[in-house]
């Protein structure tokens, strides 16, 4: 009989729960008006990688949907994107012409705390407006943590004022907009080590006090992981890391190896963790050389919980599997500057080495001088020189070499789209690839010309 009665009133005691949680579930809605010419398949809105799905009526296109506690949510049209905050039973509208306001604002029932979001960025924009981001980048670490110091607490001092004059209570947003603040300042910092670097060829020397931003930051925090600077932070700090470690000692360890190393000696929760090692090598994966990826591979595939992320790596490194040293290099053709077409097959029997660049890469053109240097030493010899840029402006182009004194073969691929780029997983350039006189990979990703290629290619030369 106790028994029976424990179970009516368990039974009992779930019922109301249900009938409470029910009761305090509202419909929160987002209606957007678009133009005819705007596609419905260009909108998300929903949760951290959880789209909803909208219904389009004529009022619009509205996502309405079940909440029973206050949250943030993502929106995004087209390329913007904003995050959103909403409570139970909220209503927020945006009108037809809201991509192209410069004071972007919604409408509606609820919209305070998400405006102050929206405006955060034209905000920021008005605060860096003036800071010329080379020359801070290029200042010794403490004038430089100043300047980044300095837009942090204006961003403090204008969220504490909006609290304060609106009677902000909501504590999820308080936490969230104080951590988006501090995040963001974070991400500048972590990047300061590789711009400094590449804007004056000097590696910074970072001191303890250039990290007592660390001491604020929370490396293992899963509920954080729907705020974007949040996630950037995770990656850009293995990235800094990775870059420091690398020219700390002076070796091949690739710094994809070293900032995956870091991540997994700091990084404890699985979300953090799986997300970090996803970026790193999502990121860098094209820059490691192939023959060395397998034990990479191996080790995110072991610590790395999100099925999502693994399939998409393994799936790139079955890619590049195929642009290992000896495996053949794909044909191309491309025109060169009086449109004459040019193949890497016009080549058999020399080596080649190619460099692939655009008018508006700064470390391209860097290379120019060392490449041309090259080009002398061999002259003569068994080797040509390729070139291939990824401008789409074919005046811009030639005028660039013109400027520039590019000489050699120089081939146009007339921007990103070409097949060379698919066949030979260019994503990003500088890149530099050597192929041997049988048209073999000897390196798909090969040292650049400041680096150690003339060891690489002297091994070559007949």
């Amino acid at each position: 009989m106790k028994k029976n009665k424990l179970k009516i009133g368990l039974l009992l005691l779930i019922t109301a729960l249900f009938i409470s949680c029910s009761k305090n579930t509202i419909n929160t809605s987002v209606t957007i008006e678009t133009e005819k010419s705007f596609s419905a398949s260009k909108i998300k809105f929903g949760k951290f990688q959880n789209d909803y799905t909208p219904e389009i009526t004529d009022q619009g296109i509205i996502f309405s949907f079940p909440q029973s506690h206050s949250d943030y949510y993502k929106l995004k049209l087209g390329n913007f994107s904003t995050d959103v905050f909403l409570e139970p039973g909220d209503s927020i509208h945006l009108s037809p012409d809201f991509l192209n306001s410069e004071n972007k604002s919604f409408t509606g029932n609820g919209v305070l705390l998400s405006n102050y979001i929206l405006s955060d960025v034209p905000f920021t924009e008005f605060l860096y407006k003036n800071i010329n981001f080379d020359s801070i980048y290029s200042l010794p670490p403490k004038e430089f943590c100043r300047s980044i110091d300095s837009v942090f607490n204006f961003k403090k001092h204008r969220l504490e004022g909006f609290i304060k004059e609106k009677n902000i209570s909501n504590e999820l947003f308080i936490k969230t907009e104080n951590n988006r603040i501090l995040y963001e300042s974070s991400i500048k910092k972590n990047r300061y080590y590789r711009d400094h670097k590449f804007l004056t060829g000097e590696k910074a020397e970072l001191k303890n006090d250039f990290d007592a931003y660390l001491t604020q930051v929370d490396f293992n925090d899963s509920t954080l992981m729907p705020l974007e600077a949040y996630r950037e932070f995770l990656f850009t700090y293995f990235e800094r890391v990775g870059l420091e470690e690398k020219d700390k000692n002076n070796n091949t360890v690739s710094f994809t190896e070293h900032g995956l190393s870091k991540a997994l000696e700091i990084l404890t929760d699985n979300a953090s963790k799986s997300y970090a090692l996803y970026r790193i090598m999502d990121i860098h994966l094209n820059e490691t050389p192939v023959n060395k990826l397998g034990n990479l591979i191996d080790r995110f595939n072991q610590n790395c919980s999100n099925k999502k992320y693994k399939k998409k790596i393994n799936t790139y490194y079955s890619r590049l599997e195929k642009l290992k040293s000896g495996n053949k290099a794909p044909d191309f053709t491309m025109p060169d500057i009086n449109g004459k077409f040019v193949s890497l097959s016009d080549f058999k029997g020399k080596l080649v080495y190619i460099d692939i660049w655009n008018s508006f890469c700064s470390p391209c053109l860097k290379e120019v001088p060392v490449l041309e240097d090259l080009r002398k030493k061999y002259n003569g010899q068994n080797i040509v020189f390729i070139g291939i840029s990824y401008d789409s402006d074919q005046e811009l182009w030639k005028k660039t070499m013109k400027r520039k004194n590019i000489k050699g073969i120089q081939l146009f691929a007339n921007g990103w789209n070409h097949q060379f780029g698919k066949d030979y997983l260019v994503y990003s350039n500088p890149r530099f690839i050597l192929i041997d006189p049988n048209g073999n990979f000897i390196d798909a990703k090969a040292p650049k010309p400041s680096e150690n290629i003339d060891d690489l290619i002297s091994e070559y030369i007949k």
